[in-house]
């Protein structure tokens, strides 16, 4: 690593986003070991409701059981890594594999192999070949994360200091957040630290790739400045390790300037409402 990232972190190699190795390193050392996002509570409201998603490239089956708890599975088949669920969303109370159509329930757990005496002489212990379970499985204020490693520490202590700011996003008023109904997804062909850090610190961006924005859509002349230096621009980096980038407004008011008119009264309507 030292030959892609040089000790005072003032450049890094280009091969950081195109080496093999490197990515195959991520996918261990990050991948398989950090809390990733998973979805929105209230994308399961109902006891067999799921979602499918990933974590990094494995594909996983979310979803609550028949009993109401949250779960997540690899999204693959134990018999022969067929994958056992090709929808975005749904609600079942059974994933069948369309290969063999070895078939598992809302927990996990293997229930149906067909020609079970035949192909097996009835010797095939079904406890043993459920659907491999995400490791740990928790949620912040409706967030849903998940964790390949067993001994990954909390999600609380994960989130650190970076939870103060998830804070004044979902606990603006009582009854939290909900997501609009559906599955969003969009696919980017990029290395996924393009991504974060375009999204993490990088205002430089703004200038040259958002420089559109002003010539299609007219600003409020009394809109804070974001297409330039401006002391209302911060990059702020919490405890333990996250990041991410704002803009401070010195009113309530501010912070909604130069969006829809429908959302700037939406906010200001229920800002009396706000935590």
């Amino acid at each position: 690593m030292n030959e892609i990232i040089d000790e005072r972190a003032a450049w890094v190699s280009r091969r950081a986003f195109l080496d093999q190795d490197v990515y195959e390193q991520e996918q261990q050392r990050v991948f398989r070991r950090c809390w990733l996002f998973l979805g929105h509570e209230s994308q399961l409201l109902k006891p067999r409701d799921f979602f499918t998603t990933y974590m990094g490239e494995e594909s996983v089956i979310v979803n609550r059981d028949r009993h109401g708890q949250l779960r997540a599975f690899l999204n693959t088949c134990r018999h022969r890594g067929m994958r056992v669920c090709r929808a975005d969303r749904g609600n079942t109370a059974a994933f069948t594999c369309p290969y063999h159509a070895w078939t598992y329930d809302s927990t996990g757990a293997l229930t149906g192999v067909p020609k079970f005496e035949e192909a097996y002489y009835g010797d095939l212990n079904k406890a043993d070949w459920g659907l491999h379970p995400v490791a740990q499985v928790d949620t912040y204020k409706g967030l849903i994360f998940g964790t390949f490693d067993p001994e990954a520490e909390s999600l609380t202590e994960y989130l650190g200091d970076m939870a103060w700011y998830l804070d004044t996003i979902l606990d603006r008023r009582a009854g939290g957040t909900e997501l609009v109904c559906g599955v969003h997804k969009w696919i980017m062909k990029a290395n996924w630290k393009v991504a974060a850090d375009n999204n993490s610190g990088d205002w430089y961006h703004v200038y040259s790739a958002h420089g559109s924005i002003p010539k299609i859509i007219p600003l409020p002349p009394d809109m804070p400045p974001i297409f330039h230096d401006d002391e209302h621009r911060v990059q702020i980096a919490p405890h333990p390790g996250h990041a991410m980038v704002g803009l401070l407004a010195d009113t309530p008011e501010d912070a909604v300037r130069g969006s829809m008119q429908s959302i700037r009264d939406y906010y200001i309507s229920t800002l009396p409402e706000a935590i």
